[in-house]
Parts: structure tokens; sequence; C-alpha cells
């Protein structure tokens, strides 16, 4: 959030979940939307919104308990839950209106569009959006992790950020004490949502050959009470190496309700979620590929979410930056980082600038310019200009 008198942001508290239990007119936002989730109440967990933040952008309306919603809608209740959580934190200054925010880089124009109106909706102005890993650098260079930023001068830093709903990585040069990026690259397919899922397949496999059932026989509204289930074991396993998977009345077998109850490994979810590694592993090297860069020419790799958390994550990154500095993620927060890196932005007013000019590509395959390198980008409700373009000329 923007203050008119801003000071040192402070980040007290794990991130909000992103889970909204719609009660009648009432809306429960985050840690107590999630418990409801894992009460595993039917009527409950058939209102209850997980991750609006996937749907932005996308023209299907959200169903909950029988009416439509847009995902701007959805979106917004959040907003709104931390405007006024932020309000009551900080009861000596006034509520904050506007926001700096971060997105991943993978929101085009609609997503961006439907996310300015959940804030609209919430009564909050978009000052300016952040791209995510961007927002995590500058926090982790902020906190005094890299105590030299002149060490990384004219180097290449990655920052590998693999939260729920998405994997950015992005790479970033340094230039004249700056951070410009350079390349960057996002998937929506390997997102921590993916894993939960992934993990889920197997249990349900396991129970099924166990019963001798078939799918059909499970019960209404326990897929979703399951899927929570699976994230919790998959948090937890990243520092054990054993948790329970428990859904009462998960199926219906022989005329009876039958609980799920399954003990799973670290190495059963590492081999379930494999494929999910094998592939952000391949798009990674591609990456790397695309910019002329190996492995070598990486002086920091900032592994930053949730998912880099899980040990099989982590190991990965090592091995492909053999020698190349890998903070441990739960060194630096990686959980917050983004947010304290949007906290800083606010704080310090930053203005973003454009890494590399825009110009147009004209027919003759000849390019127009549109504007330059350096630019400064919108801050609040202004919108670029460029200055009057003179039409190309016949031989053009």
């Amino acid at each position: 959030m923007v203050d008119p008198t801003p000071e040192e942001p402070r980040v007290e508290e794990p991130a909000v979940p992103s889970v909204l239990w719609f009660e009648g007119d009432r809306v429960v936002v985050g840690k107590a939307a999630k418990e409801q989730l894992r009460m595993g109440d039917n009527a409950s967990v058939e209102h209850i919104v997980k991750s609006p933040k996937l749907h932005l952008g996308k023209r299907n309306p959200i169903q909950v308990g029988g009416r439509d919603f847009t995902p701007a809608e959805v979106a917004a209740e959040l907003f709104k839950y931390l405007r006024d959580e932020a309000t009551g934190k900080f009861t000596d200054k006034k509520p904050s209106t506007e926001a700096v925010v971060t997105i991943p880089v993978t929101m085009q124009g609609p997503g961006r569009r439907a996310l300015r109106e959940a804030a609209q909706i919430a009564g909050i102005g978009v000052v300016q959006f952040v791209h995510e890993p961007l927002a995590a650098l500058y926090a982790y260079f902020k906190k005094g992790a890299e105590p030299d930023l002149a060490r990384l001068e004219n180097q290449v830093v990655l920052v590998f950020d693999w939260g729920g709903g998405t994997l950015d990585m992005t790479l970033v040069g340094v230039r004249d004490g700056n951070l410009c990026q350079i390349l960057n690259h996002g998937m929506d397919t390997v997102g921590g949502d993916e894993f939960d899922w992934a993990l889920m397949s197997h249990c349900k496999k396991r129970f099924l050959v166990q019963h001798g059932a078939i799918e059909e026989a499970i019960l209404p509204g326990r897929e979703k009470v399951h899927l929570d289930r699976c994230e919790q074991a998959k948090i937890a396993l990243s520092t054990r190496a054993e948790h329970p998977v428990f859904v009462p009345g998960f199926a219906r077998i022989a005329g009876a309700a039958q609980n799920l109850e399954i003990t799973v490994t670290r190495a059963d979810m590492e081999e379930a979620t494999r494929f999910l590694v094998d592939q952000a592993t391949r798009e990674l090297r591609a990456l790397l590929e695309r910019a002329n860069i190996a492995p070598t020419g990486v002086a920091l790799c900032l592994a930053t979410g949730g998912m880099v958390l899980m040990p099989v994550i982590y190991e990965r990154l090592t091995e492909i930056f053999d020698g190349i500095r890998v903070p441990q993620p739960s060194e630096i927060g990686s959980a917050t980082l983004i947010s304290e890196g949007a906290a800083w932005i606010a704080y310090d007013q930053s203005r973003l600038t454009l890494a590399k000019p825009v110009e147009l590509e004209l027919a003759s395959r000849r390019y127009l310019p549109l504007l330059d390198e350096g630019k400064e980008l919108p801050y609040g409700e202004t919108h670029l200009t460029t200055d009057p373009i003179t039409p190309p000329c016949q031989q053009c």
C-alpha cells in the first residue's frame, strides 16, 4: 500500500491464503476460509473459492452456491480484506487507497484489466503493476541479503519464482546499480496447485485399488477436501519424511461411507510430481539457451515462492547452477519476498522504465520506433504517450 507518510515496510505474518468462503451475504477470507474448507462440511465446501487470480482475464464466471460472480468481483473481496487488515494494523495512518500490485509474468492485458477492476471495486487505485520476480529481487537487495550490489554489476541474476499458480523465471541484468529485465518466461501449467492435483491423483488411485472401487464411488464435495489435505501434505513433506492424508466420508463402498486414510512419504510425493519438476527444468534450460547464457554465466539464482521449499526443487537448482550461489529459500523468507518487494517499491516510490525500446514492425520488415528504452512506465491512472510519429516515407 502507498502511504502519504511512508515508513519502513514490515512483514509480520505469512501471506494471506487466497481462499474465500461465501457464507450468504458475508465473505470470509484467508485463514478462516481455509479452516472452513478443512472442516470438510459439504455445504460449506461448495461455497469456497480458491486461487481466484487464476480466473482473472477469463470470460467464464465463477459459480458459488448457485450464483455467478465475475473473477474481478471475487478478487475484489481479497483486496477489501487486505485493505481492512492494513488499516487495522496502522490505526494512526489514513486508510490506504492506492497499491503497488505484483503480477505473474504470464498475466497479459485481459488479466491486468480484470485485476485493476477488482482493485477499483475495493476502492483501491493501482499505482503500478510490477512483475513478481522483479519485486522479489528488489526485496532481496533492500533487505541486505546481498551486501554488495556492486559485486553483481554487469552480471546476470536469475529469479526463479515458483508459487501456487505459476512458475515465473526472469533473467535480470545489473546495470549502473539498476535492475534490468533481460528475458522472462512464465508457466501456468506447473504451479503448486498442479502438485496438489498430482498428489491427489496418487492418493486416489491407492484408495481405489485398496478397496477395489471405481471413481464413481467418491462422494460429492470430497474432492475439494481431498485436494486441501494433499496441499497440507505437500507443505509438510518439505520438512518431514511422511505425512498422513485423511478425508472423512470420502467414498461410498458396499453401502457405507468409507474414509480415505493414507500415509504419504516424501518419496511418494517426489515420484508423483517428478513430471512437473522435469518440465520446469526443461523450460529453465530453454530460457537460458534463448538468452545465450550458460548456467555458469548466472551470478545469482534467487529461488522464491512457496514451492522452492521442497527439497527436490532446491536440489535441482543447485545441480544446474553448480558452484553458483543459490541462497537457501528458508533463510531469505522466500514465501513472502514478493510482498516485501511490493512494499519496498511503494515506500521508495520507485518508477519502472522500459528495459528495451518498443517498435512497430512494418509490412516492409522495417521497424518504426514508438517508445525509447528508459521511458518511465505509467504511474497511477496515467497512460504512456508517444511523440507524434512521422509516417514512413514511400521508399520505406
